[in-house]
């Protein structure tokens, strides 16, 4: 797999597919509900401020990872098969 990084502005990051949003401290994959087996969290996160179940690397903290509300604006990346043709997004 090849990541694809999306082109659109973020806010100062990049979306990851993590969330605990159905154990809190529990983080998992969004896209297949494993248990997230590696992290790389920044100093004193996941920290739930404000009810943060999504996680997203962000540019403050070198890109380590921070948790963040859902609907924040970040960017995102795509997973493919590197035998896909990538498209323009998604």
């Amino acid at each position: 797999m090849i990541p694809h990084f999306n082109i659109f502005p973020a806010k100062d990051g990049f979306w990851i597919d993590a969330t605990d949003s159905v154990v809190e401290g529990i983080w998992d994959h969004s896209s297949t509900g494993s248990h997230i087996l590696y992290s790389n969290w920044s100093p004193g996160n996941p920290n739930n401020d404000g009810n943060q179940d999504c996680a997203a690397t962000v540019r403050w903290a070198n890109f380590d990872w921070d948790d963040d509300q859902c609907y924040a604006n970040h960017s995102f990346t795509c997973e493919k098969n590197a035998m896909t043709k990538l498209k323009y997004g998604c």
